[in-house]
């Protein structure tokens, strides 16, 4: 407002601003880390505002730290004109001191027989204070030995501090038997034995063990040697002596025995018995035989021993007394036939004591000529009875000899000389025929020569043969490379042999391979003869012609191609 004095005055507005926008600015631009092994506590910062001066940041994170970790305090000035600043701070709580023992060195701790830690040993932390050392080892020993247990002392921060400490459990009493001489022990057949006791400081009662018996059924004297173990170690020791001593013989249990008989054989089936104080029933034994299978009589002598050197004996008699003799299994033995030979199998007996037997005699026992016999057999126990029995046989030979060739083939030629043929006989075998006719024809003309088989027994058959001789002459007696044909060449193996004229009796023919072996041979029968030799593998082949005058060659080629 503006005012001359006078009364006048005039007005005018002008508008004024005042607007703080500068931050506070931190008294310390990097905060110092804050550390401690057990806890840490931070003291807040300052910062300098240009219109509030000195400000005190505030945070909302705690300001004392107490367990181990890294740790960020978040500080906020602020003016109050909406302009703020931040600053960070670290805050690091480590411990890395070990706890210390209270106790340098622990004391060895000692028992006979057994010991146990009664309280665990103690350590002094920077942070924790007193701490209680723990161990994984047992705290109670009951076996002898030395034992090491480990104790580890743990301030909950990662330091640890280890510290042993030794443990001996040593038993070194023996145990004290409660009967300071054990008694004997007998007995006649057997003793036995009770283990004692004794007693010791750690393991208190304690029975005996032995590796001898306990019982005894053997005659004689024995010791028995015990052993007290407490198991620590500590051994004593103890004999007992055990007596066995038998002096009884057995007693029979039947004062005769009976005599056992038999025709055939005897055998004692029921050992006799003794009953002895030790040994019980007792079954004799002998030396002697107990089957008897030959007459006679016998003692057997029996032994009864308890095997305690005590025995008695008893005797008993045997007889053995065959009077029957040998029964044919056949009432009536069959008679015996055949037309050639006739082999006799011995019959067979029963005996009641030799069982089988097999007859035997004097007479043959093969025939094999005609006529009816009689053969006597004889059946022998062995025992001094026998019994006879009679078997007949008879050989009758009735059937002819077969000729070996049903019809006999007609032989054929300039001049033929006949060999005579053969047959079979059932008892005589292989016959040659026989003829009175003649065996030699050289005039042209057809002939029948009659063969008579013979088997000697009285039967006979016959059998005729033609005979053929041709008029040869003219016939070519000389073979030559051009009188002899081999066709179709080369061909499959089925040829011709062909000749210029009929080659003379008796001309053969025969097929060679390349190795010069002989694969076929025959006679020649006609002019012009087919061959088959289809049957041979492919590749050249040789065919001579062969007579008594002359010799050719012809070469023979087998394709096998049909």
């Amino acid at each position: 407002m503006y005012d001359d004095g006078r009364g006048n005055t005039a007005t005018q507005n002008q508008t004024v601003i005042v607007d703080d926008v500068t931050s506070p600015v931190p008294t310390t631009g990097s905060l110092a880390t804050i550390t401690g092994q057990c806890s840490a506590t931070v003291t807040a910062p300052t910062a300098t505002d240009n219109c509030s001066g000195i400000l005190t940041a505030t945070t909302l994170d705690p300001i004392s730290y107490n367990t181990e970790g890294t740790y960020t305090v978040h500080w906020l000035y602020n003016d109050g004109h909406g302009n703020t600043t931040t600053q960070n701070q670290t805050v690091i709580v480590d411990d890395i001191t070990a706890p210390v023992a209270n106790i340098g060195s622990l004391p060895n701790l000692t028992g006979g027989c057994s010991v146990t830690i009664g309280s665990n040993p103690t350590a002094t932390d920077n942070c924790s204070g007193t701490i209680m050392a723990t161990t994984g080892d047992p705290l109670t020993y009951n076996s002898q030995g030395i034992y090491i247990v480990h104790w580890i002392y743990n301030d909950g921060h990662g330091n640890t501090t280890n510290q042993d400490q030794i443990v001996v459990v040593d038993d070194v009493t023996a145990p004290v038997a409660n009967i300071p001489v054990l008694s004997t022990i007998t007995g006649e057949c057997s003793a036995s034995v009770t283990a004692p006791g004794a007693l010791d400081a750690c393991a208190g009662a304690i029975t005996a063990t032995t590796l001898d018996p306990t019982s005894y059924s053997l005659q004689g004297t024995y010791t028995v040697h015990w052993s007290y173990d407490d198991g620590n170690g500590n051994i004593s020791t103890q004999n007992q002596t055990v007596v066995v001593d038998d002096i009884t013989a057995p007693v029979v249990n039947i004062p005769v025995l009976s005599t056992i008989t038999g025709e055939c054989s005897a055998s004692v089936s029921i050992t006799p018995t003794a009953t002895d104080v030790c040994a019980g029933t007792i079954a004799a034994t002998t030396t002697d035989p107990l089957t008897y299978n030959a007459e006679g009589t016998y003692t057997v002598t029996w032994n009864y021993n308890d095997g305690n050197g005590n025995i008695s004996t008893q005797t008993q008699t045997i007889i053995v007394d065959d009077v029957t003799a040998p029964v044919a299994d056949v009432g009536s033995l069959p008679t015996l036939t055949d037309e050639c030979s006739v082999s006799l199998t011995a019959p067979t007996a029963t005996d009641i004591c030799a069982g089988s037997i097999t007859a035997t005699t004097t007479d043959p026992v093969t025939y094999n000529i005609e006529g009816t016999y009689t053969v006597t057999w004889n059946y022998n126990d062995g025992n001094g009875n026998t019994s006879v029995q009679t078997q007949t046989v008879m050989i009758d030979d009735s059937t002819n000899p077969v000729a070996d060739i049903a019809s006999l083939p007609t032989l054929t030629g300039c001049s033929v000389t006949a060999t005579p043929p053969t047959g079979v006989d059932n008892c005589s075998g292989s016959v040659t025929a026989t003829t009175s006719d003649p065996l030699v024809y050289s005039s042209v003309g057809t002939f029948i020569i009659n063969w008579t088989y013979t088997d000697g027994a009285g039967n006979s058959s016959v059998q005729s043969q033609s005979i053929q001789v041709v008029d040869c002459s003219g016939i070519e007696d000389v073979l030559t490379e051009s009188s002899v044909k081999v066709y179709p060449n080369p061909g499959n193996g089925i040829f011709t042999l062909s000749f210029s004229s009929m080659p003379r009796e008796g001309t053969l023919v025969r097929v060679l391979d390349e190795l010069g072996q002989v694969v076929y041979t025959n006679r020649i029968q006609q002019q012009n003869q087919v061959y088959d030799l289809s049957h041979l593998r492919a590749a050249t082949y040789y065919v001579q012609v062969i007579n008594d005058q002359t010799a050719v060659t012809k070469i023979l080629i087998i394709t096998n191609q049909y």
